[in-house]
């Protein structure tokens, strides 16, 4: 992306729609992001993902079907400046109930994800250690931009609380789930495309200082251009019925 060119800073308010208060909030912000910022972002990619998602601690990998790009905000100012936005809105929700913006850091580099045959899912996973007394180095909360939403399928489910998430384009899903210091069992499910296609650009959140350390990690995990399918044996749920 050249520098005429960057990832916009869109200043007009969005709704916000609380489906969950903390400690372990789920949040959807409509329209967050323009499509003027969502192509900007997969001009920084180079078009859609093409590396094979690795789903981390997968038994076998069979829980994750899709297409996954890493992008450093090292490499791309104008990026950092979008993801600044996006930790912004995370830590600052109106009312007494907010994310602590004291406890939150980008710790890792966006992540594309593309969902673009029937079929293609995340099946019940936690983004945190589940369960865990968090370290530095340990997601505390995610971010997730909706660029292109399935004509049908896709949605997100939430296990706690048996929450359904149906997004359209340009919303952005923030939750947390750091809760009296620990990672609660927040498992949640991308639901099966059934028509169409999907793609969105992740963005976790980690304690404030462990951003070499989950660079290094981020980078590990991303990078692997191993494949990860489902068996189809049904031994990776899905945190809600789609």
């Amino acid at each position: 992306m050249t520098d005429s060119n960057p990832v916009p800073d869109k200043t007009e308010k969005s709704t916000v729609e609380i489906y969950r208060p903390p400690p372990d909030p789920v949040v959807l912000w409509k329209r967050f992001a323009s499509p003027h910022e969502c192509d900007a972002l997969l001009e920084l990619a180079g078009g859609l993902p093409h590396l094979p998602a690795l789903a981390a601690g997968a038994p076998q990998g069979t829980i994750r079907r899709s297409l996954s790009k890493a992008l450093h905000w090292d490499h791309h100012p104008q990026l950092a400046a979008f993801q600044a936005r996006m930790l912004a809105a995370a830590q600052n929700w109106t009312g007494e109930d907010r994310l602590d913006p004291s406890v939150l850091a980008i710790g890792e580099p966006m992540n594309l994800a593309a969902y673009l045959n029937p079929g293609d899912e995340y099946r019940s996973h936690c983004d945190g250690r589940c369960g865990a007394r968090p370290s530095a180095q340990d997601r505390i909360a995610t971010s997730i931009i909706y660029c292109q939403v399935a004509d049908e399928g896709g949605h997100t489910t939430f296990s706690n609380g048996h929450l359904k998430i149906v997004p359209e384009q340009g919303d952005m899903l923030t939750f947390g789930y750091l809760v009296d210091g620990r990672i609660s069992l927040e498992e949640h499910s991308a639901c099966p495309v059934r028509r169409g296609q999907k793609w969105i650009a992740t963005q976790w959140y980690r304690a404030a200082g462990s951003y070499a350390t989950a660079a290094r990690a981020a980078e590990a995990e991303f990078c692997a251009e191993s494949e990860k399918r489902i068996d189809g044996d049904g031994r990776a749920e899905r945190a809600v019925s789609c």
